[in-house]
């Protein structure tokens, strides 16, 4: 077996495990487990409780936008109902997924 040989089935094989994840990903309901980019709740390392969220580092203006889009009364999004939704089970499987 060639070198090309090799990258294409190593591909083939990272491919199937992106698929994979990225299904456990949608059946888990962990999508928007981290809810910016390139961060993940402010954090370069996912939090694992959510003590350890800073409210001063979350994007309130992107939640309620989200929001409305989901027909969600924005002015109920709060920091604190936001990072009372915290889910860190959610948050590293989303995480992992990138």
């Amino acid at each position: 077996m060639n070198r090309f040989q090799r990258v294409a089935i190593a591909a083939c094989i990272a491919l199937v495990v992106l698929l994979f994840v990225g299904a456990i990903v949608r059946a888990t309901g962990a999508g928007m487990g981290c809810p910016d980019w390139p961060t993940c709740w402010g954090c370069l390392i996912p939090p694992t409780n959510a003590d350890q969220i800073d409210p001063g580092k979350l994007d309130i203006d992107k939640f309620r936008r989200m929001a409305t889009r989901h027909g969600v009364d924005p002015d109920t999004i709060t920091r604190a109902s936001v990072i009372q939704s915290f889910n860190p089970v959610h948050t590293w499987t989303e995480y992992v997924n990138r």
